[in-house]
């Protein structure tokens, strides 16, 4: 009797194993699965503008094309670069989430601005398809602890998606109430929906209903991953909710009420971070007479920052290398320097690290790295080793003058 029940309970444990091991291939199965339809995604989303900036730079070139057909190109060559900027900070974002490097500021914020700002935004897309966006804002809800630089990319998110997922003529409905000890923003739209099977993964990191290449939107699917982190970041929560395809999708995001604090005497910024945006234009000569030294292996370049900055009034010059640069220095004493981190024998930080070692205890140039070394452990590293300002690639180049006349005090 005792052998078999030895026996039996010996079966089982083998049957058990047998099932967990086939659960755990089948996880397996899945990851791969997805992380394959990510790669090919990414590939996908990254070679498409290109292919616009490819082939309307070389109609550009051969200069065959009437003045309204250029600027038509020039519009589509930057709406294509900006195309692939997002794609960039999606995954620099996620990047940050996954290794704990993405920290908050936060403060007492009014959220009925940071969802206008979102609105703002998102405007013109919603304009082009002739969707509605119709708001009902309660001024009255209290403040929430935040920043407000990613409150307003939560909500971009959201309205974005809903445009994009909405067809034209459609309606998308933002609300913000008050939920008893919390607030909520509800983004509504009357888009494609939500089909059942995929609610449960709606959140998930690179997982999308449509991977197949007849899908009919873009995108990696990381826009949702980083809005739920966010959140989460923010000790708040989001659902979805949709009755199914083609009967639109609804989201709630929930954050709790601060209590016992008055509303701010003065209006939170609503900070710098902008989907795709560019900042305004500086005064023309607000860099008149500045001497800048850029530095940059890459000639191309070189030549775009010395033609930027001599429109902002700049007197510029520029080295393929630090050590170049370390001898030019010395000679021609630049009020500003503006240098790559990923140089050829000398990078970018040992570079600025040697440079103030030479001016010892004397006045500092104040530096600048444009690096597509864009992480925060990079960044870390470059204000580590003396930059005082580190600005990631593709950048606007009124952005850089900006910066530069930020450091050397222009503005």
């Amino acid at each position: 009797m005792n052998l078999q029940r030895v026996r039996r309970e010996s079966e089982e444990a083998v049957l058990q194993l047998i099932v967990r091991e086939q659960k755990a291939r089948a996880s397996a199965e899945i990851a791969n699965r997805v992380k394959d339809d990510f790669l090919a995604m990414l590939s996908h989303e990254l070679r498409t503008p290109l292919n616009a900036i490819f082939g309307w730079t070389h109609l550009l070139k051969r200069g065959k094309l009437s003045e309204a057909d250029r600027a038509r190109g020039i519009d589509i060559i930057q709406r294509n670069a900006e195309a692939q900027r997002a794609i960039i900070d999606e995954l620099l974002d996620i990047s940050r989430i996954v290794t704990g490097k993405l920290q908050l500021d936060p403060k007492p914020i009014e959220l009925v601005g940071v969802i206008q700002a979102a609105i703002d935004a998102v405007r013109p897309a919603a304009d082009a398809k002739d969707i509605q966006i119709v708001t009902t804002l309660d001024p009255g809800v209290g403040l929430v602890m935040g920043e407000a630089v990613r409150l307003q990319q939560i909500v971009w998110n959201l309205l974005s998606n809903a445009v994009k997922f909405t067809p034209a003529d459609g309606r998308i409905e933002v609300e913000l109430k008050t939920a008893g000890l919390n607030v909520e923003i509800v983004v509504r739209d009357s888009g494609e929906g939500i089909v059942p099977e995929f609610l449960p993964y709606i959140f998930e990191r690179f997982r999308q209903a449509d991977t197949s290449a007849k899908r009919t939107h873009g995108g990696l699917g990381l826009g949702l991953s980083i809005v739920s982190s966010l959140v989460a970041m923010h000790s708040g929560d989001i659902r979805a909710e949709s009755d199914g395809k083609g009967k639109g999708a609804t989201f709630i995001v929930t954050l709790p009420l601060l209590t016992g604090l008055l509303r701010p005497t003065e209006p939170v910024a609503m900070g710098h971070w902008q989907p795709n945006g560019s900042i305004a234009e500086l005064n023309p000569d607000v860099l008149s007479g500045l001497k800048v030294l850029t530095v940059d292996d890459q000639q191309d370049t070189r030549e775009l920052i010395m033609l930027a900055l001599g429109r902002y009034g700049a007197e510029v010059r520029s080295s393929d290398s630090a050590s170049m640069a370390l001898k030019m220095i010395e000679d021609w004493k630049p009020d500003v320097v503006v240098s790559d981190i990923g140089l050829p024998e000398m990078d970018g930080y040992d570079f600025m690290r040697r440079l103030r070692e030479l001016e010892g205890d004397g006045e500092r140039i104040p530096a600048i790295a444009v690096t597509g070394y864009a992480g925060a452990l990079d960044e870390s590293k470059a204000l580590n080793a003396g930059y005082a300002l580190h600005l990631s690639k593709p950048i606007e180049l009124n952005e850089l003058a900006k910066a530069i006349a930020r450091v050397s005090r222009r503005v």
